[in-house]
């Protein structure tokens, strides 16, 4: 090959050089080429998700004036876009840079790049030279790079308007130079790595601070093989046939990849402040109240039981447009509209209201639930009416369980449209109705707390629903995917916050029980606190009381109770209740000849509404307690409500192998449905000790339940009635399974004080009053 004219040269990029110092020596002629803060380097490869993420750097892109003239300078390495002139309003573009303003003196390329990604050169790398306003020589640089890939056939515009003219002449150009819109990617908005270094050509002083955009620019083939035929015959170069000097050593230097992501999901990310470190750039996040919590495991019966909050779910007007937005992390519904009457869903929540703004999801679950994460979490967001940004915020948390083969019906019409574009869906979006379980009539945790995401401001109401939502195996699989791809989650491949500490909050399990038998209940009051909620429970003729101790012969000395119990009509239908707390035979019907059985007592008539049963006894005998006890509740004819009870205490004996007969009819069909029994229901006869010819206690009281109403005359009757250990067995173990009494696995009251009240015992021999 031909030696290019001579030129006195003291280095070059070709290491075998005899004419001048290649790349490794340059440092004897050019001491801070030997520096430990040398240019370039080799940059991290990243996941295409973080190149994509974008970052603010385009936003401190100016233009300032337009320049439509330049020099397409020739020196002994390179070409090179300088001497910009006749620039309007303001002179060269520049850019705004942690502060401070840097002016561009030029642009020149290099072949291959310098700047290597994982040990990867691109094909050519552009080098746009900054420098601090006000700085001279080499001082202040701000070199940003832009990596070159020929890849096309098709020339780069940009370069296209430069690449005849380098003659070392000026050059118009009508359209002006901008390379910020024209040639960046994405206009400059777009991830950069950034790191401080040095020129990458002698003198190499360090006085550069390099950003080198994380995204590409295509080159055509073309463009390339011109540029690399001009390096050829290049003083410098035309050895090496090449002009990117050698990687240089990190050394103790900090390189940075900057994003709009602000903050991941991985702890050891080199990118982005990992959940541990959130706080650091947003305090908010250190605070004391913060989401998402563990949740306490509770029983599937309080699971079960139920609560208002559907009452206050709002469709108001159907929404049948939204936007399948996909941010750094998630997915997300929102911007509804196409709204019909009144707007997006809401909700009132303790007397205020509440509209939703989005729903998002995060897998696995943000909660835990006694340490168990559940596959995925949906997050509908509500904000009080009239706040705004982060202000009095609602989110219902909505678990999610992988455990089918069958898709959500819900999740199915949004999962294949994340594309950040509007979708319409003709059936409206109604998640209470068709997500929610129960149509939220669900029980659910309530607590206080902080959005999970960064700003972590504390101002959201969390309700996290107790029962958790299927959702098949495909969707879940396909939403990991996405969050693969994200910038936020590509590293973590999870998009869910670790777990905060409680601190001092008060976390509520909320449902309809209003009420639990367990003193130490965390879900509800417990017999001593239900005065609390329900204050005639704290009055002073209250229920179950404990009963004297009488001689046996006042026992059996019978009463003529039982003639005034009557069986007015036959009933052969009744319902097979379970409320939660109890069994319940109630709803008679099928009734001939007048009715359900009734009792009349001091003259008056009183009407059976239902029976049912307690264990261990609510009454006790001298301390005593017996292994069960039935109620048979009876009104006055004519009152309402709780108004002018009377209720029959039978107390029942587990002593005996043989069922109960009478029992047998019920124990096995408690399943809240109606059923038939031929023979018809007679108590009075088939149950009652000497068909209710017994002596029995007879006093004033209280319902053993709240609202523990004082309005009842209680008989208990003195003499027990058998049942078999078995039917005991299956009662208590029913009541292990319901909402008040799983954590007791008993539901007799404790007993409560006589007061003044008189106790009387009723017989045939004597009534004596204690």
């Amino acid at each position: 090959m031909p030696h290019p004219p001579s030129l006195e040269l003291d280095w070059t990029y070709n290491e075998e050089s005899s004419s001048a110092l290649g790349p490794d020596t340059w440092a004897e002629s050019y001491p801070a080429c030997g520096g430990q803060s040398q240019s370039p380097i080799t940059l991290p490869a990243i996941h295409k998700a973080m190149q994509d993420a974008g970052s603010a750097l385009g936003q401190g892109l100016h233009l300032n004036g337009l320049c439509t003239r330049y020099k397409a300078a020739v020196n002994s390495h390179t070409w090179k876009v300088t001497d910009f002139a006749k620039c309007n309003d303001g002179g060269p573009p520049s850019i705004t840079y942690q502060g401070e303003e840097y002016t561009m003196l030029q642009f020149h390329w290099h072949a291959p790049s310098e700047h290597s990604v994982a040990g990867k050169f691109y094909d050519a790398e552009t080098h746009f030279v900054h420098q601090k306003v006000g700085s001279t020589g080499t001082d202040d640089l701000l070199v940003i790079g832009v990596l070159l890939a020929a890849n096309s056939h098709t020339d780069n515009a940009f370069l296209a308007d430069y690449w005849p003219h380098f003659d070392n002449a000026k050059h118009d150009i009508s359209a002006g130079i901008n390379p910020y819109a024209t040639f960046f990617p994405d206009q400059g908005n777009t991830s950069y790595y950034a790191y401080s270094g040095s020129l990458t050509t002698p003198p190499c002083d360090e006085t550069v601070q390099w950003i080198v955009l994380t995204t590409p620019v295509p080159m055509s083939y073309n463009q390339l093989s011109v540029y690399k035929a001009a390096v050829a015959a290049l003083p410098q170069t035309f050895e090496s046939l090449t002009n990117n000097r050698p990687i240089q050593d990190l050394h103790d230097r900090t390189l940075s990849v900057v994003s709009d992501i602000g903050y991941t999901y991985a702890e050891e990310s080199t990118f982005a402040p990992g959940p541990d470190t959130w706080a650091e750039s947003y305090p908010a996040c250190g605070g004391q109240s913060q989401s998402p919590i563990t949740l306490p495991a509770i029983h599937k019966a309080m699971q079960d039981a139920g609560s208002a909050l559907g009452q206050g779910l709002h469709l108001n007007g159907l929404c049948t447009r939204y936007k399948a937005a996909v941010n750094s992390h998630t997915w997300k519904v929102t911007d509804f509209a196409k709204c019909n009457d009144g707007g997006p869903p809401s909700i009132t929540y303790q007397g205020e209201e509440y509209t939703m703004l989005q729903f998002h999801w995060h897998a696995p679950s943000e909660h835990s639930v006694a340490g168990k994460f559940y596959d995925a979490e949906t997050h509908f967001v509500h904000q009080k009416v009239g706040s705004t940004g982060t202000d009095d915020l609602l989110v219902i948390g909505v678990l999610l369980a992988a455990s089918s083969h069958t898709d959500n019906a819900f999740l199915a019409d949004f999962w294949p449209h994340f594309d950040n574009a509007k979708h319409d869906i003709s059936a409206g979006i109604n998640p209470y109705a068709t997500f929610f379980p129960d149509q939220g009539n669900t029980s659910y945790y309530a607590y206080s707390g902080s959005l999970t995401t960064p700003p972590c401001d504390e101002t959201v109401q969390w309700i996290v629903l107790t029962t958790p939502v299927p959702m098949s195996y495909n969707q879940l699989s396909v939403y990991k995917a996405a969050v693969a791809a994200l910038p936020q989650t590509f590293e973590s491949l999870t998009n869910n916050r670790p777990i905060q500490d409680l601190h001092d909050r008060t976390l509520s399990v909320v449902s309809d029980i209003g009420y639990t038998y367990a003193e130490e209940s965390t879900f509800a009051p417990g017999p001593d606190t239900w005065a609390e909620s329900y204050p005639a429970c704290g009055g002073q003729s209250q229920s179950p009381i404990t009963l004297p101790a009488i001689h046996k012969a006042m026992q059996d000395a019978g009463s003529a109770l039982g003639q005034g119990l009557h069986l007015n009509g036959l009933c052969t239908r009744y319902k097979a209740a379970v409320n939660s707390h109890t069994w319940k035979v109630t709803d008679f019907a099928k009734c001939n000849d007048g009715g359900p059985p009734s009792i009349t007592y001091q003259g008056e008539e009183y009407t059976m509404l239902q029976f049912h049963w307690h264990a261990p006894s609510e009454h006790s005998v001298a301390g005593k307690f017996y292994d069960a006890e039935t109620h048979f509740v009876h009104q006055k004819v004519g009152s309402t409500g709780t108004d002018d009870l009377l209720v029959i205490g039978v107390l029942l004996a587990a002593n005996s192998h043989t069922d109960n007969a009478f029992l047998a009819d019920f124990w096995p069909h408690f399943d809240n449905a109606k059923h038939d029994i031929s023979a018809g229901i007679n108590p009075y006869a088939t149950f009652f000790p000497d068909q209710g010819n017994t002596s029995y206690y007879a006093y004033s009281g209280s319902l053993t339940t709240p609202p523990c109403d004082e309005t009842v005359q209680w008989i208990v009757l003195t003499t027990p009635v058998p049942m078999s250990y078995n039917q005991l067995s299956v009662y208590k173990a029913a009541l292990a399974a319901l909402p008040q009494t799983f954590e007791s696995l008993t539901n007799n009251r404790p007993i409560q004080d006589l007061n003044d009240r008189k106790i009387q015992i009723i017989s045939d021999a004597s009534s004596p009053t204690i």
